[in-house]
């Protein structure tokens, strides 16, 4: 009976844990400094705070409760996401491949697209702060309403 109640958590854990799989790069804004930009507004977005490693190289990490994850985001033309570390998110590796909690993957690939969708904007000239419905920094308030004279 314990034989099999272990056989049965093991194969409980093995459901929750996926091959490891790095989003695709995507294309990134015109520029390294645009691209820069259109990261750190993904990041903000998608819960990360950041560690820049060099010019070019972003470590990002997301943390949640007892997790977290490590991401690793490299960025000139294109911009690339690659798994750089975490914790309890069973990561491990058998017979050569990488595997990991199934929620790594779904992060990983929201926040390229995230990426994805702010680089569009900046090279769209679209000012992403309008876009988020939040007022440009350095704005002059808004002009208070006419008041009709005849009242």
């Amino acid at each position: 009976m314990r034989t099999w109640f272990v056989l049965l958590v093991a194969l409980l854990a093995a459901c929750k844990t996926v091959p490891l799989r790095d989003p695709d790069p995507v294309k990134g804004a015109p520029g390294p400094d645009l691209t820069l930009l259109a990261i750190h507004r993904a990041m903000a977005l998608e819960g990360f705070v950041e560690d820049e490693v060099s010019p070019g190289l972003l470590r990002a990490h997301l943390i949640r409760g007892d997790w977290s994850m490590t991401v690793d985001i490299e960025y000139a033309e294109r911009v690339r996401v690659v798994y750089a570390g975490s914790k309890n998110l069973s990561y491990r590796v058998r017979h050569g491949q990488k595997y990991i909690h199934r929620g790594y993957n779904a992060r990983a690939q929201r926040l390229v697209e995230a990426i994805q969708r702010e680089a569009l904007l900046i090279s769209a000239e679209v000012d992403p702060d309008a876009y988020l419905g939040l007022e440009p920094i350095g704005a002059p308030p808004p002009a208070p309403p006419p008041t009709d004279p005849a009242r």
